[in-house]
């Protein structure tokens, strides 16, 4: 074997290890990998328009979609199931209110028929 083709290959060889093992250091430099709590995926209801009911939070699309046919059922046509923006599960969600007061008086009426949403802003699914 030639030892240009034998140099070659040991050198990518160098840098492919290199590379292995410098990219983690870097990667890690700023600290361990942090990823969203639940609450970080909740945004509280401000003034800020607009904004949406949740009337619930699952791990699982099927209880979600439960969710949804029930509140289909009494009317709620608009009920969407829509991740909760990166924590992991699901929410069943009445967006578009453009005021406070409207998505309040929204959830007073759905409390009237025993449901209990909170109200928070509305942020892309």
């Amino acid at each position: 074997m030639d030892g240009r083709v034998l140099h070659s290959r040991v050198a990518v060889w160098v840098v492919v290890l290199a590379a292995g093992l410098l990219y983690p250091l870097f990667a890690l430099a700023g600290g361990a990998p942090s990823f969203p709590s639940v609450q970080d995926c909740v945004h509280e209801a401000t003034d800020e328009a607009p904004l949406m009911l949740v009337y619930g939070y699952f791990d699982s699309v099927v209880r979600a979609t439960e969710l949804q046919a029930r509140l289909r059922g009494l009317g709620y046509e608009h009920a969407e199931v829509q991740d909760d923006g990166g924590c992991g599960r699901v929410r069943v969600v009445v967006r578009g209110y453009p005021t406070l007061d409207g998505a309040r008086d929204a959830a007073a009426e759905a409390g009237r028929v025993g449901l209990s949403p909170t109200l928070e802003r509305d942020s892309p699914p």
